[in-house]
């Protein structure tokens, strides 16, 4: 298994900034579409703090797509691609001193992205 993070700066983690997401919530509902269409073709599970999900090859483009740009918006979000001949792997982590505001935008993203889509 590779661990792209280490060899594509884009796919580092950024902890800079507290636990926001630079979107309203108009701008990131067409992400989060984007988000639940993908994870449907994905298996999650929790992972210690994390949360993993598993992909088949075909959509590892649109893995590193919504990756890349989640990266430029929801800093506190330590996302973690992995790929293997059977597809990729994203592993969601957060700091628990970063975690957004409940029920806002942020904190929407990271619910779905850590398989807490429901309450």
């Amino acid at each position: 298994m590779i661990d792209v993070t280490d060899q594509n700066p884009r796919l580092l983690p950024l902890m800079e900034t507290a636990g926001t997401c630079s979107h309203d919530a108009d701008e990131l509902r067409p992400r989060l579409g984007r988000w639940e269409e993908l994870l449907g073709h994905a298996r999650g599970r929790p992972d210690g703090p994390a949360f993993v999900w598993s992909l088949p090859a075909e959509h590892t483009d649109e893995l590193s797509a919504l990756v890349a740009a989640e990266r430029e918006c929801c800093s506190f979000l330590d996302l973690r691609v992995y790929h293997d001949a059977a597809g990729a792997r994203l592993r969601v982590g957060v700091d628990p001193s970063r975690r957004p505001r409940p029920g806002g935008p942020a904190d929407r993203a990271l619910r779905l992205l850590t398989g807490h889509t429901s309450g």
